[in-house]
């Protein structure tokens, strides 16, 4: 039988009396609620939790490492890393992964779904940064790894700077084109004879 796909689901508990992070979370982000003997609150998928986002994001500036025994959680730094404190965090959840975004200027994206192979966009953008130095592409800042006993590895997040989206390739590719059309007629009247000087004597 094939091994079963393995998902990524960080999870907090925030108590009641906590409101302004309660407040904070969606429905879709609430998993359960919990009673506890002294104090109630909610599951929650920690994304959704702000002081979670900030910490991931000082962890991978410092180039922490959190050990679990023989495993450990490592925020590794790419050549390049983020340079301030943030002030603003927003998150988007999609499909496949989550988008947490930083004061507009970096992108942290946290895999849903885990591989214990090689992770080729993580390990594409750190190449394309490093090694070949290539401008066009958003510069790789690190990535979240974790290391299990056995030596697997999974990748559980990457960092990027952002890039701000200004349009589909379609739109672009539109605009070019009708670029294009307006340069070639600009060209063809400046070359157009003149009859009419021509005629003269």
């Amino acid at each position: 039988l094939e091994s079963l796909p393995t998902y990524q689901l960080p999870v907090s508990y925030i108590a009641n009396s906590y409101e302004s992070l309660t407040e904070a979370v969606p429905q879709k982000g609430i998993l359960a609620e919990v009673h506890f003997k002294e104090s109630s609150g909610i599951l929650v998928d920690s994304v959704y939790v702000e002081p979670f986002r900030a910490q991931l994001f000082y962890s991978l500036q410092a180039g922490a490492t959190l050990k679990f025994g023989k495993e450990k959680l490592a925020f590794e730094r790419g050549n390049i890393t983020p340079d301030s404190d943030i002030e603003e965090v927003s998150s988007r959840i999609i499909e496949s992964n989550t988008s947490i975004i930083y004061d507009h200027r970096y992108f942290l994206k946290l895999y849903r779904r885990l591989d214990s192979t090689v992770n080729p966009d993580a390990e594409l953008s750190q190449y394309l940064t490093e090694t070949v130095k290539f401008a066009n592409t958003p510069d790789y800042m690190g990535k979240l790894v974790y290391y299990t006993q056995k030596r697997n590895e999974a990748v559980l997040g990457m960092m990027q700077d952002l890039v701000t989206n200004v349009g589909t390739g379609w739109v672009n590719a539109k605009d070019a084109a009708h670029r294009y059309m307006e340069r070639i007629e600009t060209q063809a009247q400046e070359l157009e004879p003149d009859y009419d000087k021509g005629l003269r004597t």
